[in-house]
């Protein structure tokens, strides 16, 4: 009959270890686990407490210095009193509004047409494309009563202003020129230090009137009134003659030369 042993107060260890050597040493490492394991953690406290208290313990009893507060160097700022805003002050003007305006471009409008009106002209042919280029040397007259050629805006091109030199009849004044210099010119002006001579150059226009715009002085006297006298004769001139090329009126630029000089006593 089998011998029954009763359990109920024994250890894990001792159900493990019943009937066997129990001098073994590993029954006595389990045995003793608890207590060992206890033991450590409490050693591991005392060691953590020690290392984080002893720098603290050891300042307290001056057994060293912080060297780093050592090197703190603290200055001291007294910071101005800010006057306030007075609330019946106006605010300061906002700034001009700059207006930045893109540059416009014209364009032409595109007109549909009927088929009929439309360009009808077939392509050039290959045969016409690979044919050499012929160039004519020979002079040709152009049209004389030709309206003025059309600029890529739409406008018609600027007349053609030729030199005096260049036309066949120069334009002409309608009146005597040095009798109109000598009645209209400011003979005060005139002294033995201030004299000299001015050229203005301007343009006659095809109908015979002068274009003010074009007045410029090509020469100076030396004399900004004597310069300043002369402008404003070739202002006032009367009207010319127009110049012709061609048996047709142009546009022609004309110089004039105005004296100032001392009179001979």
């Amino acid at each position: 009959m089998e011998n029954k042993v009763n359990f109920k107060n024994e250890t894990m260890d001792d159900i493990v270890f019943d009937n066997r050597n129990k001098e073994y040493g590993a029954f006595a490492i389990r045995k003793a686990y608890a207590k060992n394991l206890l033991t450590a953690i409490g050693i591991a406290v005392l060691v953590f407490s020690f290392s984080m208290y002893t720098p603290a313990i050891a300042k307290k009893l001056g057994l060293f210095k912080d060297k780093a507060a050592e090197k703190l160097d603290t200055t001291s700022v007294v910071l101005e009193d800010i006057k306030s805003i007075k609330p019946d002050e106006p605010p300061p003007p906002p700034p001009p509004e700059v207006k930045i305006e893109a540059p416009t471009i014209k364009f032409l409008e595109i007109q549909a047409v009927k088929k009929e009106e439309a360009d009808t002209d077939p392509p050039p042919t290959k045969e016409e494309l690979e044919k050499p280029a012929v160039i004519d040397d020979k002079t040709k007259d152009g049209d004389l009563n030709a309206p003025p050629p059309i600029t890529p805006t739409g406008g018609t091109a600027p007349p053609v202003i030729m030199d005096e030199g260049a036309v066949e009849q120069a334009p002409k004044s309608t009146v005597d020129f040095q009798e109109y210099i000598n009645n209209n010119a400011d003979q005060g002006l005139i002294t033995e230090d201030i004299n000299g001579e001015t050229q203005i150059t301007f343009v006659v226009k095809a109908d015979g009137s002068i274009d003010q715009s074009s007045i410029r002085v090509s020469k100076s006297s030396g004399h900004k009134d004597l310069d300043n006298d002369a402008l404003k004769l070739a202002r006032k001139m009367p009207r010319y003659t127009p110049g012709k090329n061609n048996g047709k009126a142009v546009d022609v630029r004309c110089k004039v030369k105005i004296n100032y000089t001392v009179p001979e006593e």
